[in-house]
């Protein structure tokens, strides 16, 4: 073979080679570019599905100390910062429906008072919210809640929370 035959030869060998470690190269890029984008775009919402969290874990535990026991609960300037506190972070990561349901709690309950039939269907009704929107795992107290509820004397096992076509039985039946 000759020489100029050899160069020739080479040079399409070099050049199929850098074609496909360039095609190679290029497709790789673009699935990192993907990857990256999708990443990204996911990074927010993990971390509103993180406040969210965050807001119900407060909401459950304000409201559950204001109805299990209200002798215990904050009062004064104390509770009402930590209300406004509560308020704007339902107001900024919780569902219509928890704000719904906070606006509800918050008419029907006097912290330091006995809390009303009322007042505990709307937070039991709001646990339910809480626990299909989060996850069955989430509202792992429930079932411990509405049993102290129905089985304390003081407390009537009515859960019936009044709504714009009757009232309506709230039954916890998904654990």
């Amino acid at each position: 073979m000759e020489w100029g035959a050899m160069v020739r030869a080479v040079d399409t060998q070099v050049a199929i080679v850098t074609t496909i470690g360039s095609a190679a190269l290029l497709t790789a890029a673009a699935v990192v570019a993907r990857s990256i984008a999708r990443a990204s775009r996911g990074a927010p919402v993990a971390r509103a599905i993180v406040e969210r969290t965050a807001t119900y874990h407060v909401f459950v535990e304000l409201w559950e100390q204001i109805l299990r026991h209200p002798a215990e609960a904050p009062a004064g300037p104390e509770a009402a910062e930590e209300m406004l506190a509560l308020d704007r972070l339902v107001m900024m990561y919780g569902s219509a429906g928890i704000v719904r349901a906070q606006a509800q709690l918050r008419a029907s309950t006097r912290v330091g008072a006995a809390p009303t039939a009322a007042s505990r269907a709307h937070f039991i009704n709001a646990l339910l919210r809480i626990r299909r929107e989060l996850g069955s795992e989430a509202g792992a107290d429930l079932d411990e809640f509405i049993l102290a509820t129905a089985q304390s004397p003081e407390h009537p096992a009515d859960l019936r929370a009044p709504t714009e076509s009757g009232p309506r039985v709230v039954i916890a039946t998904h654990v």
